[in-house]
């Protein structure tokens, strides 16, 4: 995740509430919510010990949190195949048509990381 600096305590401060009310509840495991990263920069890495990895409820639910920061879900590490369905959370949908203008100038061909950043129309 990225948040803007000045947003942090605020986005720390909901983000274990968020965990709990999303992946806690009767009969599971309390999750375990570990985060660490670059705070500097803002860039955090959130990580939840508990939920089936496979469930993505909570990763996007975070991702939304983020993002009402004033953040999104990709930092260093970009958007890549995992978090393209996310976009649009901190983007604008007139941002995103630039986006992919300038991938279809550069790579008109689409051979240049296909599925990344956007997903496959």
């Amino acid at each position: 995740m990225a948040v803007p600096v000045g947003e942090l305590g605020s986005f720390y401060a909901q983000l274990a509430d968020l965990v709990h009310d999303v992946a806690g509840g009767p009969g599971r495991a309390a999750p375990r919510l570990i985060v660490f990263g670059h705070l500097g920069v803002g860039n955090l890495h959130v990580n939840v010990l508990g939920p089936d990895p496979a469930d993505m409820h909570l990763d996007e639910a975070v991702a939304q949190l983020a993002a009402a920061h004033g953040g999104s879900a990709a930092a260093e590490h970009g958007v890549g195949r995992a978090k393209t369905g996310w976009l649009a959370f901190s983007r604008s949908a007139a941002e995103i048509d630039a986006m992919r203008s300038i991938k279809a100038a550069l790579d008109p061909a689409g051979l240049l990381n296909p599925g990344v950043l956007f997903p496959h129309k």
